[in-house]
């Protein structure tokens, strides 16, 4: 057993030891010194200045979308006082449509109203008391227009 132990070490000087103690003569630590400084300098002046121009960005964004959002306001307030302005000074005749289709929709008004079922069209007439008083006259202009 005596002699493996005794080649052991022979290959392990030869190939290993011998290599790695030439290696950690000429080695020192000098070089982590460098390393550690820009280390330093990275994170504590380089991350700080990255961080504070975040920050900046941030603000920047935040006041320009609330010059935006009253931007957007006023816009939306001034299209509706448009709108709101015109639709009082509309034409008489705009006016006099717009009474027409109030009245229309309140003849037309169904509420209550039920059908009846298992009737055809043609079995039952249509009640002309349901015809709103405004189709019936337009019925009786067409009517009596000329046929070309």
């Amino acid at each position: 057993m005596g002699s493996i132990q005794v080649e052991f070490q022979k290959v392990w000087d030869e190939h290993i030891g011998n290599t790695v103690a030439e290696l950690s003569d000429k080695t020192d630590c000098r070089y982590i010194g460098i390393y550690y400084k820009q280390l330093v300098t990275g994170l504590c002046a380089q991350a700080v200045v990255g961080i504070n121009d975040i920050v900046d960005a941030s603000l920047w964004s935040g006041f320009l979308a609330v010059i935006l959002t009253v931007g957007m306001y006023l816009l939306w307030r001034m299209a509706l006082d448009n709108y709101d302005h015109h639709a009082e000074l509309a034409p008489a005749e705009v006016q006099a449509a717009l009474q027409e289709e109030a009245r229309l929709r309140a003849e037309a008004d169904r509420d209550g109203w039920v059908l009846t079922t298992g009737m055809a069209k043609e079995d039952k007439p249509m009640d002309a008391s349901l015809i709103p008083e405004s189709v019936r006259q337009r019925q009786a202009e067409i009517a009596a227009e000329p046929f070309d």
